[in-house]
């Protein structure tokens, strides 16, 4: 009996510590939580730190980027250690550095944070940026060597390696390789192992053949997964609500999404801006390979697209995965070139009176022993082998020193008629304005022309949209229906969806080498005959016309009233 007692007592004992210790604990608990997860280390190089695009674009993305981490609610997962390359020595690079941190990034325009706060974090930034000078070989060497060292000292698990190249292209190949011999973590292509992500920028060769050897080049270092190939259109926002607009409106829209309904697609960049001080890249390249093969033709393949199933839009919902836009240009042929249907075959170029003389004088010689043929404004009509798109022409059309900056795509909708019939009533039209002209970032439809096609009531606004209802200081027309970003001017720039989709992982922005291929294989085509083309002379300030409706389409015609008039 005693021992039971005894066994008794003792448990009643331990039951009553147990109670009685319970709120200390729980005090204990609350003023010493469990420690969080040790943040890991993420090196960003930027490579060409001094370049132009990083002093408008990059620092301040890279910026918005940080403090987004540094705001979390549970605290930065990840320790951000950033590196800015150049050629310049190293006190003259840190100075230079520093300057361009203070001018070229800033609080403006971030939401929902306390201004102190954003202060604050941004000195810190500002400060955390490191120059290396990386002019050679031997730099390349000493930074991978630094950055073991720095990232042992730091105590952090390294999660992966951004190199941005803000650079020539014709360097790509050779930083490649200095990434691959002496940047790349010990063990980073082990499945576990730290990441590796090389964003390079346009141009990615100027023809096929040139492509071809750039992918084959980066292929010997990097592996596909790691390689960025950034077009940055990709990012805007209008361009990213193309396909969810049509996928939230799928049930009355694509019925319309095909040859019966549609006249014509137009996609259009104007610039005002002549090529003063861009002519020795303008000389390789020209305004088709310069915009219509990389953003214009990105942004025809989301209007053509189908749109892919529900079960495979999760990882790529904006902008559709490689599989899909691949397919599309697969289908993209120079119009006239299809089976059946009617097409018209179309290229025009253009170049701005003036070209010469600012060849001349970004080469310092006289104007007078200078010649080019270089197009600074063109034309393309293309066509699409696909069934439902027998007989629409595609026409992507962009320019230097025109009447106004914009861009912008525009699908014109058609009464339904009999397969092979003549189209009328194209006075529909749905305009997605990526961005400039009179609408600016905006979503629109003329509402008389499009009754019994588009109405109001059966329009499903995307995510991060919203609908205008009186616009009537923006000079728009009453009968335009407009819908615009939830988020106005504050809404994230195409360079902030660019380094946060890297960042992220997400490759969906980025063109992988079969796609950039394919897109070569439709602009080889009509290169091979626009290079062949003696450029018509425009004076600046001119209109690239609407495309006319009548008809088969393909002919540009319309005059502006309040400029010069050429028909491209």
């Amino acid at each position: 009996m005693l021992s039971v007692y005894s066994r008794f007592v003792s448990s009643l004992v331990v039951f009553l510590l147990c109670l009685s210790a319970s709120p200390l604990n729980a005090e204990e608990e609350m003023a010493n939580p469990a420690p969080q997860p040790r943040a890991r280390r993420v090196d960003v190089v930027l490579i060409g730190a001094t370049s132009s695009l990083a002093k408008k674009y990059l620092f301040q993305s890279f910026f918005r980027s940080y403090l987004e981490e540094e705001l979390k609610p549970g605290g930065p997962a990840r320790d951000f250690h950033f590196y800015g390359g150049a050629t310049r020595p190293v006190e003259e690079g840190r100075q230079l550095l520093s300057d361009i941190l203070a001018f070229s990034t800033s609080c403006k325009g971030v939401q929902d944070v306390d201004l102190a706060v954003c202060e604050e974090k941004l000195s810190v930034f500002r400060k955390s940026f490191q120059y290396v000078q990386l002019r050679g070989e031997d730099h390349y060497k000493q930074l991978g060597r630094r950055l073991e060292r720095e990232g042992a000292e730091t105590g952090k698990p390294l999660e992966g390696r951004l190199f941005y190249l803000s650079i020539s292209p014709d360097l790509y190949a050779g930083i490649a390789q200095y990434v691959g011999d002496y940047l790349r973590p010990i063990g980073a292509r082990d499945a576990e192992a730290p990441w590796v992500r090389v964003v390079v920028e346009k141009p990615f060769g100027r023809d096929l053949a040139s492509a071809e050897a750039l992918a084959a080049a980066l292929g010997q270092h990097l592996a596909e997964e790691e390689l960025y190939r950034v077009d940055h259109y990709m990012g805007k926002g209008v361009v990213q609500a193309i396909l969810p607009f049509r996928r939230a409106n799928r049930g009355w829209l694509e019925a319309l999404w095909t040859g019966r309904h549609v006249g014509a697609v137009e996609v259009s960049m104007k610039e005002t801006e002549d090529c003063q001080g861009r002519t020795s890249f303008y000389e390789g390249y020209g305004v088709i390979r310069d915009v219509l093969q990389n953003h214009l033709t990105q942004v025809l393949v989301l209007l053509k697209m189908d749109i892919p199933p529900d079960k495979e839009s999760t990882s790529s919902p904006s902008l559709g995965s490689h599989h899909h836009r691949t397919a599309v240009l697969r289908e993209l042929v120079l119009g006239g070139e299809t089976e059946g249907g009617e097409s018209r075959a179309s290229i025009h170029v253009g170049q701005y009176q003036g070209y010469l003389d600012h060849v001349a004088s970004d080469r310092r010689s006289e104007p007078r022993v200078v010649r080019t043929s270089v197009p600074t404004a063109a034309s393309v009509t293309l066509a699409s082998r696909h069934p439902r798109w027998g007989g629409v022409s595609f026409t992507l059309k962009a320019g230097k020193a025109l009447d106004e900056r914009t861009s912008y795509a525009r699908v014109v909708l058609c009464d339904g008629v009999p397969e092979g019939a003549a189209k009328a009533g194209c006075a529909c039209e749905l305009l997605f304005n990526i961005q400039g002209g009179k609408f600016g970032t905006a979503i629109a439809w003329n509402r008389t022309a499009c009754t019994g096609m588009i109405e109001p009531a059966a329009v499903v606004t995307p995510p991060g949209w919203l609908s205008v209802e009186n616009e009537g200081e923006s000079g728009l027309a009453a009968d335009w229906q407009v819908l615009r970003p939830t988020a106005g001017e504050n809404a994230p720039n195409a360079y902030d969806m660019v380094v946060a989709a890297v960042l992220s992982g997400d490759r969906s922005m980025f063109l992988d080498t079969e796609e950039l291929l394919h897109q070569w294989r439709v602009w080889d085509n009509v290169l091979s005959k626009a290079d062949t083309m003696e450029p018509e002379l425009y004076p600046k300030g001119f209109a690239l016309d609407e495309v006319e409706l009548s008809g088969v389409i393909g002919s540009i015609s319309e005059e502006n009233e309040d400029s010069p008039h050429i028909e491209l």
